[in-house]
């Protein structure tokens, strides 16, 4: 009850227990006369479902050389969930505050694989979020050459003796001095050096 010139500062809880829009309508009653109330005060709300999103929306890994690893990063922005299970806060003005989750893909293979595939996230629920990643590894040059190409400084490609590239062959002075295939080779410390990985180099036709 108010008298007049009196001010109350009202709070209004929002909780509910699923997702959905609600509605309601609170009367003001003026003088006691609740059968016909001065006005109405309108309330509406909303729940989203608990989702996850992703940051970029799917992964496109760079082609690596065989059993060479890469690694990207993924963001994910859970929305809706309690902090006892991930759950978003409300940040001023009712606007959600998502959790940020930060998930690092790795991916290497020994044999020349090119896929697309989505990974899959599931909350307690049985609710399912997927983004597609794409990997390829091979000892193509040709494919593997952003890589190579980024990471010049750390790798070489060198022949491996004892043997030759297929295809025709030019009559250089290095053909003529017996090569072999093209190999691919971390720099490392030379008291140690590493296994070579082959890689499959295109031949040219001479002239």
């Amino acid at each position: 009850m108010l008298e007049p010139g009196q001010t109350y500062d009202l709070g209004v809880n929002f909780c509910p227990t699923t997702p959905g829009e609600y509605s309601a309508k609170v009367p003001i009653i003026l003088n006691g006369n609740i059968e016909r109330p001065y006005q109405y005060l309108h309330l509406y709300g909303i729940l989203h479902a608990p989702k996850l999103t992703f940051d970029p929306l799917a992964i496109v890994m760079t082609p690596v050389p065989l059993s060479t690893s890469t690694s990207t990063d993924l963001t994910m922005y859970a929305h809706g969930f309690t902090r006892s299970n991930y759950q978003t806060i409300s940040g001023q003005h009712g606007q959600e505050t998502p959790i940020t989750l930060l998930c690092r893909i790795n991916f290497s293979s020994p044999k020349p694989v090119s896929f697309t595939k989505a990974i899959k996230f599931v909350d307690s629920n049985g609710n399912s979020f997927s983004v597609p990643v794409t990997a390829t590894a091979d000892n193509c040059l040709l494919t593997a050459y952003p890589f190579v190409a980024q990471h010049r400084m750390d790798f070489q490609i060198v022949t491996e003796q004892g043997r030759t590239l297929p295809g025709n062959q030019s009559e250089s002075k290095d053909s003529l001095n017996g090569g072999g295939e093209a190999v691919f080779i971390a720099v490392e410390s030379p008291v140690r050096p590493p296994a070579p990985i082959p890689v499959a180099v295109p031949a040219l036709d001479s002239e």
